[in-house]
């Protein structure tokens, strides 16, 4: 009796450790010697409950060794050890190797501690759990969020203003009071009669170029040629913006009282729906994401922005080896290597016809009725201009990719993102103007685009501009067209009867 009573005192916990994994054996399949039907996870679970399951047999039997294992297991070596744990796995999130994501992956992680765990409490002299490994782990760990705080608070420059008053700094900081009339002392939120106001919103594509060859401002002048005198464009296009940046720098800009929102949404990378703060330190962006993913070491402010430097340093030094190897000539914004692995990445992300990816895709529909409805709300017209991918107008360019990444060209649908938001579009009523019929038509090579960039160059520029100004005369979306001087009609019928206009 008093034997029976030591062995469920004193071996329960292998006891029930063997039923646990005599269980995980048998949830896969009658046969699980085979360990082939198993994935390389699920083999590593069963290989690490065996370790931990033979262990504690072994100190069961050596009464002695057993006995020390369960007085040592106690409040106090569980809770050292856990105050190195935490503070190491912040750290190693914040580095950047990949935690556990699935369940299986956890349960894995478990048994790998409860085994470090087995081999500290059973020697004399601890290791992991010391004082100075728990204080070195802790001193680190919090070193990185005082840095986090200095750089957020102090260093960071936003990119999403929050208030009137930042909204109008960031304007300025972008040039635009230098440049744009609509930001000099003659431009108020108050509008004059007769003016016909058009809010340009967008990421990079709706800055690219300046004030000299953006679309943004060759619209406006075309329709102040051919259209209306009094016409204004606002353009509040944003480098490095998503849909979500848009819809908060909308909301600020729409007391100036557009007429018409003319909304640019770039195919490369507009579906992501993710951050909706945007920073720069140095020229460098950095995004906060939302909730509480934004506390994640791995997104902390501080670790996004030495990546991104990091990212940039070496593509600084690439872009200098392969100029000095050119002997002067053009190579391109971006090094070679670096511009195809950011096409590739696109291609992946919008090009491949599975319910998962649409769906992904059609995430950012929320986000665009929030974007309509505010302009609506504030009396204006919503347009969608759809600017295409490179990979999807260049045809040299899209073998170059399938042929450097080896692709399987038949995986891919290059239309699909196009087909996606004009569904959408479609379904709601919107005016929408797919650029990449024309763009297709109109290319000759990579001369719509800058070389080794995603953006419009002068041409592509200029096709853009004519293409949208075309679309919003045939669509009635301006102001009645005002008589055309006898002078004038050879350049009206050249701007807006080139059948540029997709269908």
């Amino acid at each position: 009796m008093q034997y029976l009573e030591h062995c469920i005192r004193k071996r329960i916990f292998p006891i029930l450790a063997t039923v646990g994994f005599l269980l995980l054996l048998m949830h896969k399949s009658e046969f699980p010697a085979v360990f082939n039907r198993y994935s390389i996870n699920y083999t590593i679970l069963l290989t690490l409950a065996a370790i931990n399951l033979g262990l504690l047999w072994r100190k069961a039997v050596l009464r002695v060794s057993y006995q020390r294992l369960i007085d040592r297991l106690s409040l106090g070596p569980l809770l050292s050890f856990l105050l190195v744990v935490i503070p190491v796995m912040f750290l190693i999130d914040f580095v950047g190797i990949n935690l556990p994501h699935t369940r299986g992956d956890w349960v894995i992680l478990l048994l790998v501690g409860v085994l470090f765990l087995q081999v500290e409490v059973s020697g004399e002299k601890p290791v992991l759990m010391s004082s100075h490994m728990i204080l070195a782990a802790w001193s680190i760990a919090l070193t990185v969020v005082l840095l986090e705080a200095i750089f957020a608070l102090s260093l960071l420059e936003s990119r999403t203003p929050k208030t009137h008053q930042e909204f109008i700094r960031l304007m300025f900081s972008k040039g635009k009071g230098k440049h744009d009339t609509a930001w000099t002392e003659a431009f108020s939120i108050g509008k004059p009669s007769g003016t016909f106001r058009i809010l340009g919103l967008s990421d990079s594509f709706g800055t690219a170029g300046g004030k000299s060859s953006n679309y943004h401002y060759l619209v406006e002048d075309i329709i102040r040629q051919n259209v209306l005198p009094s016409v204004q464009m606002i353009n509040v296009s944003v480098i490095g913006y998503h849909p979500l940046h848009e819809l908060a720098i909308l909301r600020l800009a729409m007391p100036y009282s557009p007429d018409l929102v003319l909304h640019g949404f770039f195919v490369g990378n507009d579906f992501w729906v993710e951050g909706e703060d945007v920073y720069q330190f140095r020229n460098i962006i950095t995004t906060w994401h939302p909730g509480s993913f934004r506390y994640r070491p791995r997104n902390l402010l501080i670790r996004q922005w030495l990546g991104n430097a990091v990212v940039f340093l070496r593509e600084q030094q690439r872009l200098r080896k392969e100029q000095s190897l050119a002997g002067g000539e053009n190579v391109g914004t971006q090094s070679k290597s670096a511009f195809l692995k950011t096409q590739v990445v696109r291609l992946n992300e919008w090009g491949k016809r599975t319910d998962k990816d649409v769906a992904r895709m059609k995430r950012v529909f929320p986000v665009l009725d929030a974007i309509r409805a505010t302009a609506e709300a504030g009396g204006a017209r919503y347009v969608m201009i759809i600017h295409p991918d490179e990979t999807q107008v260049n045809a040299a360019l899209r073998r170059e990719i399938i042929a450097t990444f080896q692709l399987n060209e038949h995986e891919y649908d290059f239309y699909l993102p196009q087909e996606v938001l004009r569904s959408y579009c479609a379904d709601r009523g919107i005016p929408c103007l797919d650029l990449l019929p024309i763009f297709r038509a109109k290319a000759r090579g990579g001369d719509l685009y800058l070389l080794h960039d995603s953006h419009y160059n002068r041409s592509g520029n200029e096709l853009a501009a004519v293409s949208i100004s075309q679309f919003l005369h045939e669509r009635q979306l301006l102001p009645k067209v005002r008589e055309p001087q006898p002078s004038r009609r050879k350049q009206e019928s050249s701007v807006f009867g080139n059948g540029y206009l997709a269908a």
